[in-house]
């Protein structure tokens, strides 16, 4: 009767409590050779605990555990192990099981390629980009290294105008893969471009208005220097601008147009030019009499 009554006594003061916690989840007993893919990061686990004792718990108390010292290579199904502190009774794990993949360490030699961002500066030409090792060292899961045919880096030669130098990280996309060396060399040529001055040739788009037309068209400056690969510079004698509108107008218009490039070619200097287009009167024809006919034609005696 005591001994009920202390139970009694006991558990109206310290009632149980039941509560939910995550804990973070690791593997013990895994073998050097061997990763491990798809594991959960954490656990849920629900626990009874006297009130007394509620105070003062963290994730840090509890202990989840899968033991890998028994895996083989693919995919398995383990339980998870939950070590509680004293005082606590572990109701609940969840998920209880994991499915994981145990994937065998490789190395594996992949190349590494350089992407270039940007541009170099007008009048000037990117060279194919050189790369030193253009070979490095990856190793990690063989399921991931399956999956990379190449390492792109980036190197940016936004306005470059001369030879560029960097050593730059080489990056596996995954903590799981390690690369030997972790940076590389990479070198970009920057040369001039060949380069000539050719000429200005306005575009006009729509009509004056009625009674009007355009006059002497004039452009300022008449010629700029472009540069391009010679094979592309060669066939190029002249500009056109973008189209200036004169569409119902019966003055004057000045204004300034930006050049149309073909592709592949670059402006040196400048970049727009200055347009002025007379605009004037249409000039009216003589009128005919009626009584007389034109030059050369017969004329019939009354």
């Amino acid at each position: 009767m005591a001994i009920l009554l202390w139970v009694y006594v006991n558990n109206e003061q310290n009632p149980v409590n039941e509560q939910l916690i995550s804990v973070p989840l690791h593997d013990t007993g895994r073998p050097e050779s061997y990763a491990v893919g798809d594991m959960p990061s954490a656990v849920s686990v629900r626990y009874q605990v006297s009130r007394g004792r509620l105070t003062g718990l963290s994730e840090s108390d509890f202990k989840a555990t899968v033991d890998l010292s028994g895996v083989t290579e693919g995919e398995q199904s383990l339980p998870v192990e939950v070590v509680p502190p004293n005082g606590v009774q572990i109701t609940q794990v969840s998920p209880s099981m994991v499915k994981i993949y145990v994937d065998r360490i490789v190395e594996r030699q992949i190349p590494v390629v350089a992407a270039m961002k940007g541009g170099a500066a007008a009048g000037y030409s990117a060279m194919e980009p050189l790369v030193q090792p253009a070979v490095v060292t990856a190793r990690g899961p063989g399921r991931i290294l399956e999956s990379i045919n190449q390492f792109v880096i980036t190197m940016d030669i936004t306005a470059a105008t001369g030879l560029i130098e960097k050593e730059l990280p080489v990056s596996s996309g995954s903590k799981q893969v390690q690369v030997n060396p972790k940076l590389v060399k990479v070198t970009v040529p920057i040369t001039p471009l060949p380069s000539k001055i050719v000429n200005v040739k306005p575009a006009l788009s729509g009509s004056p208005a009625d009674g009007y037309e355009a006059g002497e068209v004039a452009v300022q400056p008449g010629g700029v220097r472009i540069a391009a690969p010679s094979g592309i510079l060669n066939g190029i004698d002249w500009l056109p601008t973008e189209p200036v509108d004169i569409s119902g107008t019966k003055q004057d218009v000045n204004t300034v147009a930006k050049l149309v490039l073909p592709s592949g070619v670059s402006l040196v200097t400048p970049e727009n030019v200055s347009v002025s287009v007379q605009i004037k009167p249409v000039k009216n024809q003589p009128a005919t009499p009626d009584n007389e006919k034109p030059p050369g034609t017969n004329q019939q005696v009354p």
